[in-house]
């Protein structure tokens, strides 16, 4: 094995769930950027690039060429199957992404690194947005969009638990049900980082509109997401 070869097979699970959150094609900078506001600062956008690479060519991921952006990727039409059927053999990286803690992935990248002599400095992260440490917020002035982001977030969490007993779903499902219920209780702090709020609240709404897209809760979800992004003052879904 190389370096890049491990490191591609590390980091794949993490593209993938990117990918599958934002459900719209990303550039390299787009899944670096989100690395680092998942705690993976070690990361290089060479890394992001081995790893989408080596997807492109698995079939995994999509590549779109675009000469102005650079080139976009996206899941391909099989991924959903490809991953399914990877997150039933224990020895493979993305039963051990959904399974582990959140320290497995950012200390397996620095065995990684450790194991290959890669010491450089965590990057920064190529963003036209302000960094993290900046893009604390307080929502103030806009106390109507935060009561309503809070009681329609409510009401989704409500409607999605409902359609069944807790411990019933998949294992994926319970994990985004976690991460919205913790995004939704950072709403409660005067002051918040915008960037974790986005990852948890708005990325895990939308992935639990797309998982309940043929049910009837997928209106109480859209409508929490747009309430979401209003408050956030990101683009809100069409």
């Amino acid at each position: 094995m190389s370096y890049e070869e491990d490191i591609a097979e590390y980091l794949a699970p993490f593209v993938f769930d990117i990918l599958a959150r934002h459900g719209k094609p990303l550039t390299l900078e787009d899944i670096h950027n989100s690395s680092h506001t998942r705690g993976l600062g070690l990361v290089t956008l060479e890394d992001v690039e081995f790893t989408t690479k080596s997807g492109v060519e698995s079939e995994l991921f999509v590549e779109i060429e675009d000469r102005f952006t650079g080139n976009l990727y996206t899941l391909a039409s099989n991924a959903d199957e490809l991953v399914d059927r990877a997150r039933r053999n224990q020895k493979s990286t993305f039963w051990k992404f959904w399974k582990a803690n959140d320290t497995w992935l950012p200390t397996a990248i620095e065995k990684i690194k450790e194991s290959y002599g890669h010491t450089e400095d965590p990057q920064t992260p190529t963003s036209t947005t302000a960094p993290a440490s900046d893009r604390i917020v307080e929502f103030t002035d806009n106390q109507e969009g935060l009561l309503d982001a809070k009681a329609k977030t409510d009401e989704a969490l409500e409607a999605v638990k409902a359609l069944n007993d807790p411990g019933h779903f998949d294992e994926e499902v319970e994990r985004v049900i976690r991460e919205v219920e913790s995004g939704r209780a950072l709403l409660e702090s005067q002051q918040v980082n915008i960037d974790l709020v986005e990852r948890l609240l708005f990325e895990g709404l939308s992935w639990l509109g797309k998982r309940f897209a043929d049910n009837a809760v997928n209106a109480v979800i859209t409508t929490a997401i747009i309430a979401v992004a209003a408050l956030l003052g990101i683009p809100i879904p069409g």
